[in-house]
């Protein structure tokens, strides 16, 4: 994996962690009975921005698939079958 896409699955793992934190304030300050709107905007916006940064990864990973020789390129898993 090049050094990209390490820093972009780290990019992708802090605003994972920073989505858990946000939902566990937002659990606490529920419980509270305190108004908890604009972390969830917050939460939203991460999230969004998770899926936006989840796409890109894939787009990177694909490009770089399409630039590999046929020869070098990982073997694809069997489907699933049930061994009866």
């Amino acid at each position: 994996m090049s050094a990209g896409l390490k820093q972009i699955d780290l990019d992708i793992a802090e605003v994972e962690r920073c989505i858990v934190a946000k939902n566990e304030t937002i659990i606490a300050g529920l419980t509270k009975g305190r108004d908890t709107i604009d972390e969830e905007g917050e939460v939203d916006f991460m999230n969004r921005t998770l899926q936006e940064m989840q796409v890109a990864r894939r787009k990177i990973v694909s490009g770089l698939r399409a630039l590999m020789p046929a020869k070098k390129r990982p073997r694809k898993a069997p489907p699933f079958s049930a061994v009866g």
